[in-house]
């Protein structure tokens, strides 16, 4: 690819992310992509996996939401997709770690998770033994792991297998097919999007960035449900974002999921891929 389609795809794909340029050019895809859901095959496992734990809460049925990652939604993250890792660069890494890194004291964590290196105060790379893929939480804008590499003792590190304490997590997991998995995966690259235009905003699942609605009509309610099996997935929310939002950024001619087609259907919006389905039901403005 020439370096100056890279530069303007690199741009392109900042003012959909909140990226700074260089952390977005690291992500561009092999194609002339944006890149936000070309990657390893394994990585793509990972991110559905992730999308289970950030999209189901506490009060929900399924069990990823003992996993206690949808806390994340309240933290300031950029989400930046790259071919071989899944990066959080986030205003806290301290904070945003302790959800996903198990520790002796854990009561939830991501099963599996176990920190590889330490850089710095605010860099960590931890490696998801299932998968064998790597997740990077980092406070540098560009997503790069910066600083001298460090211990950290509160911590398990990639010595420790996996055990009862991760596989009991993991216990009921259902199975999805392939184009569910693209789909799931593409939820969980697009927690942090918003239309350069204005016009939407996932805003972690947390907040409008848009402010489009005064106080007193905003949605309430956090809790978030996303089930199924196979082909066939639902995902319903009682808080942000608004359900076209969320429509407008898995289906987007540049920063959606390729080849998706859809089927709206009064207030509820159905995504197809292939096989598979997402049906999506969430707040409107």
């Amino acid at each position: 690819m020439p370096e100056s389609t890279r530069k303007s795809l690199a741009r392109r794909r900042a003012q959909f992310t909140g990226e700074c340029l260089d952390a977005a050019r690291q992500g561009i895809g092999r194609g002339k992509t944006l890149g936000l859901d070309e990657c390893t095959p394994t990585q793509q496992q990972f991110r559905a996996l992730f999308a289970l734990g950030f999209f189901n809460t506490s009060r929900t049925e399924s069990t990823a939401a003992k996993w206690g990652i949808h806390y994340l939604s309240a933290y300031t993250i950029t989400i930046s997709p790259r071919w071989d890792r899944f990066v959080l660069i986030a205003e806290a890494p301290d904070n945003v770690t302790n959800y996903v890194a198990r520790s002796q004291s854990s009561l939830s964590w991501f099963p599996g998770i176990r920190l590889e290196a330490r850089y710095g105060y605010g860099s960590f790379v931890l490696r998801h033994l299932p998968t064998q893929t790597n997740l990077v939480i980092t406070d540098n804008r560009s997503g790069k792991t910066l600083g001298k590499e460090g211990t950290c003792t509160r911590r398990s590190w990639i010595d420790l297998p996996l055990d009862d304490r991760d596989e009991d997590l993991l216990a009921g997991i259902p199975r999805w097919s392939r184009d569910a998995q693209k789909l799931l995966a593409g939820l969980a690259a697009r927690i942090s999007l918003r239309d350069p235009d204005g016009k939407w905003a996932i805003g972690q699942c947390f907040w409008d960035p848009l402010q489009r609605r005064k106080f007193d009509d905003r949605p309430r309610g956090d809790d978030r449900r996303l089930v199924g099996e196979g082909d066939s997935w639902t995902l319903e929310w009682d808080g942000y974002p608004y359900q076209d939002d969320l429509f407008a950024a898995l289906t987007h001619p540049e920063s959606g999921i390729s080849g998706v087609g859809f089927e709206i259907h009064e207030n509820v919006c159905k995504i197809f891929l292939g096989s598979a389905s997402l049906t999506i039901r969430g707040p409107r403005p």
